[in-house]
C-alpha cells in the first residue's frame, strides 16, 4: 500500500469529501475541520468526571485534548467512502 501524492488526492478526493476544498491538499494530507461539538475523556483532576460528555464549540473555539485522554471530534466536512470491492486470491 502507497500514499497518495498531492495531485492524487486532488483528483480523486472530491466526490469524497463535502464540502471538498483544493486548498486543504497539503503534500500528501487532506485537512480536515473541527466541527461544533467535540468530547474529550475526563482526567482524574476533573471534579466530575461522570458529568462531562459532548462539548458544543463557538465558531474558532479552541479546547484541549490532555495527555494520556483521547477525544472524539465531529469534523464538518462529510466523508463517504465506497465500499471496496473484495478481491479473490487466484
Amino acid at each position: 500500500m502507497a500514499f497518495w501524492s498531492g495531485e492524487t488526492l486532488l483528483a480523486k478526493l472530491p466526490p469524497l469529501i463535502d464540502p471538498f476544498d483544493p486548498l486543504k491538499v497539503d503534500c500528501a494530507a487532506y485537512t480536515l475541520r473541527v466541527g461544533s461539538e467535540v468530547y474529550v475523556s475526563p482526567s482524574e483532576a476533573e471534579q466530575d468526571a461522570k458529568a462531562i460528555t459532548i462539548r458544543k464549540l463557538d465558531p474558532g473555539e479552541a479546547f484541549t485534548i490532555p495527555a494520556g485522554q483521547f477525544a472524539f471530534l465531529l469534523t464538518l466536512e462529510k466523508l463517504q467512502f465506497p465500499r471496496e470491492q473484495s478481491r479473490s486470491s487466484p
